[in-house]
């Protein structure tokens, strides 16, 4: 109905349709990638495509509690408050 009148429009797909379409395929909106714990990956690409400045995917989610020392330290907690922090069960 729609296209008769000329509206652009799509499917809304469900993620797994998203994941294997073609167009998005061919787009690179779906990257893999190497997880060091989970194996093999899909990750969603970049959607802007710049022939002079290529955006690319370079890093996955951290891993649950990867940058808690980081993130607290930044927070200004010490080692010792981070490790008292630990052994108490909080972080």
């Amino acid at each position: 109905i729609l296209s008769s009148v000329e509206i652009c429009a799509a499917p809304v797909y469900e993620l797994e349709e998203a994941l294997a379409d073609p167009h998005n395929r061919a787009r690179h909106m779906v990257e893999e990638m190497e997880h060091p714990s989970l194996g093999k990956v899909q990750q969603v690409g970049i959607g802007p495509k710049f022939s002079d400045t290529p955006g690319s995917v370079r890093l996955l989610p951290p891993e649950e509690g990867e940058h808690t020392e980081a993130v607290l330290a930044a927070l200004g907690h010490s080692t010792a408050d981070i490790e008292g922090l630990r052994k108490e069960g909080v972080v």
